[in-house]
């Protein structure tokens, strides 16, 4: 063919002079300019862009004029989808034709095609550009615009003004999760995690724990126990327990006990309260003893096998509450023991014997007591 017999190099094309009496012609073969120019005339836009993939040399003119025309008629006939994917190929670097097309894209609301296709580096375009498709996505694409703030690197928009922006839709409409989660991403853009931590909690993220650790913020949940409890009882109070120093029992058995109060399920919440306790006086005995009454009460309803234990490895509790406790629920064992610390050993052998039936038991807590009278008492 003609093309396999060129003799000339790109760009130094030879010209041929045809002379005639009335006319003079300047000819020269035909390069990839011309035969891309003839194939956007015949709307052969899929044939152009083949030439353009062979990395032939073409003029910068060329190039746009491609990526324009066949934009244009993807857009004439709709196929928006098929314009979107095609803009890193027909766009190239060009930060101008980028920007263009954006807001040809915003113009017939089609930008949820384009977003994941904008580049943020080479080329980066004017802040203005990224602002502008975010603040669009918070009224009309909140899935989009949590992508975005998660996929776009922060310094490329105005972190400020978009959270401020979130923040007054949030006041104008109901909050939903997607743009909760949004917003807690800002914060931790913006090294305010401890307002992210807030958020996540109000979600019930299950990564909490993780990013509290990670972060060190013990300190912002101090106040935020119930959040906690109610996300994951188990890991919340594992992570209460072993942090007692930082979030108090008086934190934590306030803000339980409130919430007992005050929600539904008190049972539930008083089990969590319980096993709190439970946990923090096996690792420390001490550490609640301002709560041992209370503990009483919260074995005797949840764990009445693990009561007597507790009575009898803490001096922090009234006797006579932990009795009527104790006389409450049936516990006569327990009943016992409490009267033999109150020095009521008397009525104490009279519960053994009237109420448990056990002789040997009463035996040997009468020689335990060591007082003769006891003896007379029980014989």
């Amino acid at each position: 063919s003609f093309e396999n017999d060129q003799w000339w190099t790109e760009g130094d094309e030879p010209m041929y002079y045809i002379v005639s009496p009335r006319d003079i012609v300047l000819a020269r073969p035909r390069g990839p300019d011309d035969r891309i120019q003839w194939l956007l005339d015949n709307k052969k836009f899929e044939e152009a862009l083949s030439v353009l993939e062979t990395g032939k040399a073409l003029k910068d003119s060329t190039m746009e004029q491609i990526g324009y025309d066949y934009l244009t008629h993807l857009f004439q006939v709709k196929a928006f989808a098929k314009a979107a994917a095609l803009c890193p190929k027909l766009l190239f670097k060009k930060t101008a034709l980028w920007e263009r097309w954006v807001l040809e894209f915003a113009k017939v609301q089609q930008l949820a095609l384009l977003c994941r296709y904008i580049p943020v580096e080479e080329p980066r375009l004017r802040q203005a550009v990224y602002d502008m498709v975010l603040k669009i996505f918070l009224q009309s694409d909140h899935e989009n615009f949590l992508y975005l703030i998660k996929h776009w690197p922060p310094a490329i928009y105005g972190i400020e003004e978009v959270t401020d922006a979130l923040l007054a839709y949030e006041v104008r409409n109901q909050a939903n999760g997607t743009l909760r989660e949004a917003l807690a991403e800002l914060y931790i853009l913006q090294n305010r995690k401890d307002l992210a931590l807030g958020i996540f909690l109000q979600l019930q993220r299950p990564e909490v724990f993780d990013f509290i650790a990670k972060n060190r913020l013990l300190p912002a949940v101090q106040d935020k126990v119930v959040l906690l409890v109610q996300l994951d009882s188990q890991q919340a109070i594992s992570l209460l327990v072993d942090h007692s120093d930082e979030i108090t029992p008086s934190m934590v058995v306030g803000q339980l006990k409130e919430a007992a109060e005050r929600k539904k399920g008190t049972v539930k919440w008083r089990m969590w309260l319980h096993q709190y306790l439970h946990q923090l006086f096996e690792v420390n005995p001490n550490a609640g003893s301002d709560f041992h009454a209370l503990q009483i009460e919260l074995y005797a309803e949840f764990a009445p096998k693990l009561l007597m234990n507790f009575l009898t490895s803490s001096n922090a509790y009234p006797l006579e509450l932990a009795y009527k406790i104790c006389e409450s629920k049936g516990l006569v064992q327990e009943m016992v023991f409490i009267l033999g610390r109150m020095g009521n050993a008397r009525q104490a052998l009279h519960l053994i014997i009237e109420k448990l039936g056990d002789i040997p038991q009463a035996i040997e807590f009468v020689r335990t007591q060591r007082d003769d009278e006891l003896w007379e008492e029980l014989i």
